[in-house]
């Protein structure tokens, strides 16, 4: 499991906005970043302040909410 969060964390990596060459929309993210936060409750792993995103604030805010609501389903769903 750790091998693919490593293979979630480079792609949100390569499309998080620092290389204009490899942007894509949120909505396009989203199946990747559902399963890096599925990961990260899984092996119960700290999500660092960063999230995965470059330095632009909007876009950093965005992916914050979209991580926090995708935590609360995880959360939620075990119950």
């Amino acid at each position: 499991m750790i091998a693919v969060a490593k293979v979630c964390e480079y792609g949100l990596a390569v499309t998080d906005g620092t290389n204009p060459a490899t942007v894509i929309a949120i909505t396009d993210r989203m199946p990747l970043l559902k399963n890096w936060v599925k990961l990260k409750h899984c092996l119960q792993s700290h999500v660092g302040k960063s999230l995965g995103t470059a330095d632009e604030v909007c876009h950093r805010s965005l992916f914050s909410v979209v991580v926090a609501v995708q935590f609360s389903s995880v959360q939620f769903s075990n119950f």
